[in-house]
């Protein structure tokens, strides 16, 4: 019985099977997200944002630069941030002033919009 209400279930009224979308597994799920990410990083120098989206945000340094401050690095980017917003390196709290080399993570913890 249970077969019969399997096979039912696979077909539509005119008789025809349904297609059934295959699932992908982790490692094709994670392979695809990695890609996606992979394909956003830029070439060159470059700081990244962390933010509370979970999304990077990468700020491109141009031909010579060393770095930017952060706050340079968040007009570049034309990110909006509120004023509670703060700003740390190395898990350590930072000003917004702070110069930070290329290939330099900072997180920022706090409304940041824009990107």
């Amino acid at each position: 019985m249970s077969d019969e209400f399997d096979e039912t279930m696979n077909e539509s009224e005119t008789g025809d099977e349904t297609p059934v979308e295959p699932v992908a597994t982790p490692d094709q799920i994670f392979a695809e997200l990695d890609a996606t990410v992979q394909a956003s990083v830029p070439e060159g120098q470059f700081i990244t944002f962390r933010v509370e989206s979970g999304q990077p945000i990468y700020v491109p340094l141009e031909e010579g630069e060393a770095g930017l401050s952060i706050a340079n690095a968040i007009i570049r980017r034309g990110l909006a941030v509120s004023p509670t917003t703060n700003a740390f390196v190395e898990s350590q709290p930072v000003p917004f002033d702070t110069f930070v080399p290329a290939n330099t993570v900072v997180t920022l913890i706090g409304m940041v919009k824009g990107g």
